[in-house]
């Protein structure tokens, strides 16, 4: 209180500086306890959720295989069908769960063969693209329907 008193009369600070300024002298004469073992223990449980998080976004790769499907637009421009069958035979898909790896060659297979009927399907509709990157939520809805 008396140093609330000392800064209305010399009108240096606020009460509220003041009272601010009275608990931080205590907190810095107050000694650094040291942290329990469990706070230790979610410090480094908190570091490992994070780094696994990271390892996580590496291994997705997102966007990776945009160079591939450039150098297949490039190459065929105008037929889908040639630029999705270079784009497998291109990029090798990594594995989205489990430990660091890519598809297997049957997956890749399978993932190509449906990706050609969805093509297929799509000209049968009459909503055939030329690019592979024309591909957008229009042709999700008329494929679901």
């Amino acid at each position: 209180m008396e140093m609330i008193k000392k800064a209305r009369i010399t009108g240096e600070e606020s009460s509220s500086d003041a009272i601010q300024s009275t608990i931080d002298v205590k907190k810095a004469s107050q000694p650094v306890r040291e942290k329990t073992a469990r706070e230790i223990n979610r410090e480094i449980s908190q570091q490992l959720k994070e780094e696994k998080y990271r390892e996580r976004e590496k291994r997705t790769a997102r966007g990776s295989g945009l160079g591939a499907l450039e150098r297949a637009e490039k190459k065929h421009k105008g037929d889908a069908v040639a630029q999705l069958a270079m784009f497998f035979g291109e990029y090798n898909i990594k594995a989205g769960t489990g430990r660091s790896r890519y598809i297997s060659e049957r997956t890749r297979d399978i993932y190509a063969e449906e990706m050609f009927k969805l093509l297929r399907q799509l000209k049968e509709q009459g909503r055939g693209v030329s690019n592979l990157r024309e591909l957008g939520q229009p042709h999700a809805v008329a494929l679901i329907r």
